[in-house]
């Protein structure tokens, strides 16, 4: 994946293909993304779409998350990590990749 295609609009394929350049066949991505409910006023949705099995044993769960518009997804890190922590339980999910999205401001994004 070019560094241009990361500077484009969120698009879940683009991510896609970054991990799997990455990590190759370490990933899995599911066929139907796992629903994630949050009751949170500022989260419109979280996906768990796919996961990473480290050389190490490992496992990362990698989350799809939009926003609202109202949030400032670049300064508000802290509050957005708080959201997923709970699902790194150490026995299934041992971290998480989260791409922070809103489909309002294209240009607001990260990868936790």
């Amino acid at each position: 994946m070019t560094q241009q295609n990361l500077q484009q609009a969120y698009s879940r394929q683009n991510w896609q293909t970054w991990l799997a350049d990455i990590f190759g066949s370490q990933v899995q991505f599911e066929t139907q993304a796992e629903t994630i409910d949050i009751d949170r006023d500022n989260i419109k949705s979280v996906q768990r779409f796919a996961s990473v099995n480290l050389a190490d044993g490992k496992n990362l769960a990698v989350f799809d998350i939009e926003t609202h518009a109202d949030v400032q997804i670049a300064r508000n890190r802290v509050g957005l990590r708080k959201l997923v922590d709970k699902y790194i339980d150490h026995a299934r999910y041992h971290g998480i990749l989260a791409f922070y999205h809103c489909s309002e401001t294209a240009d607001s994004r990260r990868l936790s």
